[in-house]
């Protein structure tokens, strides 16, 4: 998603409309840039400064339970997990990919793969001493819970910039 010519200009209310109206898998491409939560802490150099882009694709309308056996089953392991009922966060939006908490909307999705990641210090790309800086400040990340590799996304739409979906790219505006 580096090059942003031959991307459809869309909104946030008929991307939200188009996404939500998929209703087999289907695989997504999204770039989001945010203020990543650690840099929110006291004490942090990066407060109110940093920005983090990412790029990654994946699966909405995903069988998470399904998803989680073929994960399982990849590593040699028993395939018999049954998901829980999730956690009251957020209230999906019929029978669709879309959830909506406090206001906002929030796309949810299985990450195949994260495909780029960079860091940007008051609208500037970050250096490389910069950056290593920033890797001081970075959460340490727990493995699921279920010992399977896939993980779930769920980004909300405001932070989301571009999005490859059903066969078309879109700029969200």
């Amino acid at each position: 998603m580096k090059n942003t010519s031959g991307y459809k200009k869309i909104t946030e209310g008929r991307m939200i409309d188009l996404i939500g109206s998929t209703k087999s898998s289907t695989f997504i491409t999204v770039r989001m840039a945010a203020e990543p939560s650690w840099a929110r802490k006291k004490n942090n150099p990066f407060l109110g400064k940093v920005e983090k882009v990412q790029t990654f694709s994946g699966l909405v309308n995903f069988d998470y339970e399904k998803s989680v056996n073929t994960s399982l089953a990849k590593q040699g392991k028993t395939s018999d997990f049954k998901a829980q009922k999730p956690a009251a966060w957020g209230t999906r939006v019929g029978n669709t990919c879309i959830i909506e908490h406090n206001g906002s909307f929030y796309v949810d999705m299985e990450v195949l793969r994260s495909l780029k990641v960079k860091y940007t210090i008051d609208g500037k790309a970050a250096t490389k001493a910069e950056v290593e800086e920033i890797k001081t400040w970075l959460p340490i990340r727990k493995a699921p819970t279920n010992g399977s590799t896939v993980i779930v996304r769920r980004p909300a739409f405001r932070n989301i910039t571009h999005i490859h979906c059903l066969g078309a790219r879109y700029k969200l505006v």
